[in-house]
């Protein structure tokens, strides 16, 4: 009878131990972003001038033979009718040097270099204007951001954010005068999401399979496997304190 329970109590701790993908919990806990979504790009720059630097957006094209690009910034809008929104953010280097030597290209979404992901929704468009909700973890906390697209429909450009903590409305940025620098992105298709680690002996490229963005809701992880192993394994995980809004907006 010991042994019996021995051998129950292991495959117990065993069957425990296994990684299952979130999607064997609830089928839905994954997005796929593939070509149901419009895809935005922003490069920021920076440029050197007496030995200081000046943050410039694309668009500003002052002293853009000095100018060093140091954070990219990435915009998917879903074209669908479900109405989902992926913000994702590079963080920039130190030396600033990291994308103007690494850069991949600007079709190719490197989710190595991405540090921050934003999950919304879109909940007010037309033609030219969309309106964007992101709600926090705490559902008492949201920011709403204001998009005013061009006419034909080539760039996107954030005109407002407004901030609400514990219901109360806290903030309202206009952006353009708050950081002096418009803050468009230039829609881009096709694209791919990939992982390459420019600091890895050669390394491969890998493309993220089926274009999923899982959610374990346990956890609150985004997990993304890769159709090739990137370490020791094929998954990348982005731990809750890089999320920043709730995933459940677009996870249900």
């Amino acid at each position: 009878m010991k042994k019996l329970f021995c051998i129950i109590l292991i495959a117990l701790c065993i069957n425990a131990c296994k990684t299952y993908p979130p999607q064997a919990a609830n089928k839905s806990a994954f997005i796929t972003i593939g070509s149901n979504y419009d895809y935005y790009i922003r490069e920021y720059y920076a440029v050197e001038k007496d030995n200081r630097f000046a943050l410039k957006s694309k668009q500003d094209t002052t002293g853009a033979a000095n100018r060093r690009l140091i954070e990219v910034e990435y915009l998917f809008v879903s074209n669908d009718g479900i109405d989902n929104v992926v913000y994702m953010t590079t963080v920039p280097d130190r030396r600033m040097n990291r994308y103007s030597t690494y850069y991949l290209s600007n079709d190719s979404v490197n989710m190595h270099d991405v540090r921050m992901l934003h999950f919304g929704k879109v909940t007010n468009t037309n033609k030219n204007e969309l309106t964007i909700l992101f709600e926090g973890f705490k559902k008492s906390e949201r920011d709403t951001w204001k998009i005013q697209k061009s006419v034909n429909g080539a760039t996107a450009k954030i005109v407002t954010i407004t901030e609400v903590e514990n219901n109360e409305l806290t903030q309202v940025m206009l952006v353009d005068s708050a950081l002096n620098n418009p803050v468009v992105f230039e829609k881009i298709n096709p694209f791919q999401l990939v992982y390459h680690n420019h600091f890895q002996k050669n390394a491969v490229r890998a493309t993220v399979a089926g274009n999923k963005l899982y959610y374990d809701w346990k956890k609150k992880e985004i997990i993304i496997y890769y159709d090739k192993k990137i370490d020791e394994d094929n998954v990348q995980r982005y731990e809750k304190k890089r999320i920043m809004y709730d995933p459940l907006l677009l996870f249900q």
